[in-house]
């Protein structure tokens, strides 16, 4: 299986219930099998697109890598404050290279912690 780590923002453990509901939204989104989008954007600009997740304590390089399923970073970056972006994940990030969400196949997430104050970090494998 391939291994993954993804850091977010959190004031405490996820309950193995949400860790449940992580993997069923990952696994959804894997059975769509929708396109993986990717693009280099202004700081400001990816920093207003409504939905987007990064953890804002991080330094970020401009521009940023920004990925989007399913919508293209191009639609985001346009309407910056459209719905499109509730629609779906859009994350800052430098190391996915898929081309559908459905080359994941199933998730796991086999680790959940805290790295730091407010952040934590799930380990899973696919």
């Amino acid at each position: 299986p391939d291994k993954l780590r993804f850091d977010f923002t959190s004031k405490g453990a996820m309950t193995a219930k949400q860790v449940k509901q992580a993997e069923q939204i990952i696994n959804d989104m894997a059975a769509r099998n929708e396109e993986v989008y990717a693009k280099e954007a202004s700081l400001a600009v990816a920093k207003s697109i409504q939905g987007l997740r990064a953890v804002f304590d991080e330094t970020y390089p401009d521009p940023v890598r920004v990925v989007s399923v399913g919508i293209p970073v191009e639609q985001l970056e346009a309407d910056p404050d459209g719905p499109a972006g509730s629609k779906t994940t859009i994350e800052f990030c430098g190391g996915t290279h898929l081309r559908r969400a459905g080359h994941v196949g199933q998730f796991y997430i086999v680790e959940e912690g805290a790295i730091s104050k407010g952040i934590r970090r799930i380990t899973a494998v696919t």
